[in-house]
C-alpha cells in the first residue's frame, strides 16, 4: 500500500504517471538524508493544503500530484508530503520504461523506502516491527515488489511483435520442461533404463527453437480447430548420432505408452530390451 500511497491519485484511477521531466528531476535532491527531515511543519501544510476540501478528499487525495489513498491516515500523508517537498521530488514519476538501477529510478526507489523505515520510526505503520525485520530485509521486499512492477508494465506495454515472440518463447520453454519431465519419469520406471537419465538430463533440447526455424502453428490458431499439432525432432548436430537415435527410441517408448493408456484406460507393462 506505500508504493500505491506514493503513486497518488493516478493508481486509484487506475494509471500510472508519466516519467519525470528533466526540470523535474533538476529540484531532486539526491544527497539528502531523509531520516534527518523535520516533520514540524506537516500539519501546518496539511492545513494550508486543505482549503476548502471535503473530508473525504482532505483524507485521501490531499495534495495534487503527490500522495494520497483512501486506507491511510492524514497525519501519515502529512509525513509523506513535507518529505517529498524537502527532497524537492513534487510528485512520484519512476520511469517504467527504463532500467530498474537506471540513476533516476534508484533515487526514487530508494527514497521510497527511506520514507517507509522513517515512517515505522514515526509509529505510523505499527503493524511493522524493525525488530522483527532488518532494514536490509525491508530492502529486498521493496525491491522484489518494485520489479514485479516492472515485469506487468512491461507486459502491459510490449509491441506486439515483442509479445508474441515472448508467447512463442514460453511456449517452447515449457513445451522443454514438460518434455524433460516426461523423459525423466518413464526411465524411473523403468529399472533397466536409469542408466540413461544423465543422457536425458544432458541433451534434452528444445529441437525447433535450437534450429532458429518458425512454427505458425504455434503462433497462430489453426482454422480447424481438430488438427492435430505435430511437432517432429530435428536433427540435432551438436550430439553424437547415438544421442539422437537414443532420444527418438525413447520418445517412441512414450508415445506408446500413452496411446497404450488412451485405448485400454490403464498403461500396459512393457517389457524393454
Amino acid at each position: 500500500m506505500h508504493c500505491k500511497t506514493l503513486f497518488g491519485n493516478c493508481v486509484d484511477s487506475n494509471r500510472l504517471p508519466p516519467p519525470a521531466t528533466d526540470r523535474e528531476k533538476e529540484k531532486w535532491n539526491q544527497n539528502a538524508v531523509i531520516g534527518q527531515y523535520p516533520d514540524s511543519d506537516s500539519s501546518s501544510n496539511e492545513s494550508d493544503s486543505s482549503n476548502g476540501e471535503s473530508s473525504v478528499e482532505y483524507s485521501a487525495f490531499l495534495y495534487p500530484g503527490g500522495p494520497g489513498h483512501r486506507q491511510e491516515s492524514s497525519q501519515t500523508l502529512a509525513i509523506m508530503w513535507c518529505t517529498m517537498k524537502q527532497a524537492g521530488v513534487q510528485s512520484f514519476p519512476p520511469d517504467l520504461g527504463s532500467s530498474f538501477n537506471s540513476p533516476n529510478n534508484k533515487f526514487l526507489w530508494d527514497f521510497e523506502i527511506s520514507l517507509f523505515i522513517k515512517l515505522i520510526h514515526a509509529h505510523e505503520y505499527t503493524d511493522i516491527d524493525l525488530e522483527m525485520y532488518s532494514e536490509q530485509e525491508i530492502y529486498q521486499i521493496f525491491c522484489n515488489h518494485v520489479k514485479s512492477l516492472w515485469q506487468k508494465y512491461r507486459k502491459e506495454n510490449m509491441d506486439p511483435e515483442m509479445r508474441t515472440y515472448k508467447a512463442k518463447y514460453s511456449h517452447c520453454m515449457t513445451r522443454l520442461a514438460n518434455n524433460h519431465q516426461g523423459r525423466i519419469a518413464y526411465l524411473l520406471g523403468q529399472p533397466s533404463l536409469t542408466p540413461f537419465i544423465p543422457i536425458v538430463q544432458k541433451f534434452t533440447s528444445n529441437d525447433k527453437m535450437d534450429q532458429g526455424e518458425s512454427d505458425e502453428s504455434e503462433t497462430e490458431e489453426p482454422e480447424d480447430q481438430d488438427v492435430t499439432k505435430k511437432f517432429l525432432i530435428l536433427h540435432m548436430p551438436w550430439c553424437h548420432p547415438q544421442v539422437t537415435r537414443i532420444i527418438r527410441v525413447l520418445d517412441k517408448l512414450i508415445a506408446c505408452k500413452k496411446k497404450s493408456s488412451n485405448s485400454k484406460g490403464e498403461a500396459k507393462s512393457q517389457r524393454t530390451k
